[in-house]
């Protein structure tokens, strides 16, 4: 059914592909995504369809689909795309795909956003990596997705970005992870807890998260 449908969508008339192109778009099945995916190209006309109907079935045949067509992107247009289709359909299946994707400039924010949406422990690495990023963008979406996943193996480097973290949206996206995390430091903080120092700050945030 799918490939008949693409094929008279792409050969009507402009008159009449809106139909064939809103049956697209509801098409539900996620064993088409290997065909829908190579749609997602800016100068095709069936790829806001394609993307409609990918991003309303997240699947396996669905991210494995769109990453296997992000390489064969004509265009950086293309990529990002792509890339926050996979990034907004994305099931856990798709954290290694992210992953490497994050390694590029790439629609970055909406990767990151996955990444604490999904809430798993496997992506903790990656989004410890980009703490130490030069790009404050970066960092505030990786310390926004730890605070969703709030693993404590996170705490140390949260630690760390906030003893040195001048950018205050950072900052405060940081100590948010950090308490959600457990408030742990694996004894970053000892030694440091000078008054009137970030250090001493933190130390007392500690101490009044275990209180609680």
């Amino acid at each position: 059914m799918l490939p008949a449908l693409i094929g008279a969508a792409q050969e009507a008339s402009d008159g009449f592909r809106y139909r064939y192109i809103a049956a697209l778009a509801e098409f539900r099945d996620p064993h088409g995504a290997g065909l829908l995916a190579p749609l997602m190209v800016r100068r095709n006309p069936l790829r806001d369809a394609a993307m409609q109907s990918l991003l309303a079935t997240p699947s396996a045949e669905a991210r494995a689909a769109l990453a296997a067509a992000l390489p064969l992107a004509e265009s950086p247009a293309d990529a990002r795309l792509i890339t926050e289709t996979l990034a907004k359909a994305a099931t856990r299946e798709a954290i290694p795909d992210l992953v490497r994707v994050l390694q590029t400039d790439v629609a970055t924010e909406t990767i990151l956003e996955a990444l604490g949406r999904l809430g798993d422990r496997a992506a903790v690495p990656a989004l410890v990596d980009q703490l130490s990023s030069p790009n404050a963008r970066r960092r505030h979406g990786a310390a926004m997705a730890l605070e969703q996943i709030a693993d404590p193996a996170a705490g140390a480097p949260l630690v760390n970005l906030l003893l040195k973290e001048f950018h205050l949206e950072v900052a405060q996206a940081a100590m948010r992870a950090w308490l959600a995390s457990g408030a742990e430091d694996d004894g970053a903080l000892d030694g440091l807890a000078v008054p009137g120092t970030r250090a001493f700050l933190l130390a007392s945030a500690r101490q009044l998260s275990k209180e609680r």
